[in-house]
């Protein structure tokens, strides 16, 4: 499991009196994200800022966050890093529910065994590996004693 940050810039936001430098500058809305991964193949945003930064001395403004959800709705963030734990998910709903499926066939399968033994045993003996047991066993006659195995 690790964790890297990223950043998309938004929109120019014209020159402005930097507080910082105290020089006119140019001014880049820009959001600052952290996100965490599990080996890159499953990834979510963790952190979002939201900030102005001068193009001058590069300070950044924090902005408020809720003001710049709504101005800024559609962030550029890759989709892989924001969606990028659904497929995760989706295969750990696949394996539960798989497992779920087989532990009650397995169940229901021991109930009728429990209900009816011999007719569990007949089934078995169905079956072609049992059958080429059952035959060999039939049909080989053992050598009387003293007689060379050859």
């Amino acid at each position: 499991m690790g964790k890297r940050r990223g950043f998309s810039v938004l929109q120019d936001l014209g020159e402005k009196e930097c507080p910082s430098c105290g020089n006119m500058a140019a001014f880049t809305a820009k959001l600052f994200y952290r996100y965490r991964h599990l080996w890159y193949l499953c990834s979510w945003i963790s952190q979002r800022e939201y900030v102005a930064e001068c193009a001058g001395c590069g300070n950044c403004l924090i902005l408020d966050k809720e003001e710049s959800k709504h101005r800024w709705p559609k962030a550029s963030i890759p989709f892989y890093r924001q969606w990028g734990w659904v497929p995760f998910v989706v295969l750990l709903f696949i394996i539960i529910g798989s497992t779920v499926a087989s532990n009650r066939a397995q169940s229901e399968r021991t109930a009728a065994y429990l209900a009816s033994p011999q007719s569990m045993m007949c089934m078995l003996s169905t079956l072609p590996l049992c059958r080429t047991v059952d035959s060999i066993r039939t049909s080989r006659e053992l050598p009387e004693k003293g007689t060379p195995m050859v």
